[in-house]
């Protein structure tokens, strides 16, 4: 297999079974949150300690350790998110009548916890990898980290496509910070500058003399092409719920 068709393999594997596996725990009884919570915290722990040695490897094993650390430590963020762990200053509905500046600030106000939690987490990332030859995990979660925020912007925008179905019972008032439209604005930006990153990606990795380098970028590149596939998803009418129907099947609620 070459380097490119095993890091679309991992990517989009790791992508798709890390997205259902947080659905899954977060649609079970809230009595088994905390061992849930738990068990993603002594990952989280263990990932980042990881991470100067996994830096400092700069092969084939090393760029998928960086990758699947990431996803980790990105899973602990989205499983305490979801499960109400670590949100935010506001929990209740948006005002319909509401400035957009005003829905702004309580829309921020609605995860700062969780976007305080990204940040330290991601310095933390930057930190331990610094000056290591193996820079998959920095920009794998630098990816997801922007991506996220685009995709959260657009929603805020007005989104053609959201799938509010997912969001438990307890964060149904978050729904009330999306807005339901055709376009936005940045909606063309976001998936144009996303293209172009992922584009970039693959050039690097089209154009590297190791193995290392090859797989290492190819990961990166295929992490931005999901972003920028979920961006299209939350405009056009493109059932991918479908993807984790599974979870809502294995759920206990």
């Amino acid at each position: 297999m070459s380097e490119h068709g095993l890091a679309f393999c991992i990517a989009v594997l790791g992508w798709w079974l890390s997205t259902g596996a947080i659905l899954y725990l977060n649609h079970q009884h809230e009595s088994t949150y905390r061992w849930s919570a738990l068990a993603a915290t002594v990952l989280l722990v263990f990932s980042l300690s990881a991470l100067p040695h996994v830096s400092q490897q700069a092969n084939t094993g090393g760029a998928i350790t960086g990758f699947c650390l990431t996803l980790a430590i990105w899973g602990w963020l989205e499983m305490t998110y979801l499960m109400g762990i670590l949100t935010g200053t506001h929990n209740q509905y948006c005002p319909a009548n509401l400035s957009t500046g005003e829905r702004f600030k309580r829309a921020i106000g609605a995860s700062i916890y969780h976007e305080i939690a990204i940040v330290v987490l991601g310095s933390l990332i930057i930190a331990l990898s610094w000056g290591g030859g193996n820079q998959v995990a920095t920009w794998s979660f630098i990816t997801l980290w922007l991506m996220r925020w685009s995709a959260k912007l657009n929603m805020f925008l007005g989104v053609r496509n959201y799938n509010h179905s997912w969001l438990p019972e307890r964060l149904s008032y978050l729904d009330s910070y999306v807005k339901r439209k055709t376009m936005n604005p940045l909606f063309p930006f976001s998936v144009v500058l996303g293209s172009a990153a992922t584009a970039w990606f693959f050039h690097l990795s089209m154009a590297a003399t190791s193995t290392f380098g090859e797989l290492s970028n190819a990961l990166v590149g295929v992490l931005l092409a999901l972003a920028v596939l979920e961006h299209v998803f939350l405009m056009l009418p493109l059932g991918d719920a479908a993807l984790w129907r599974w979870v809502k099947l294995s759920s206990k609620d």
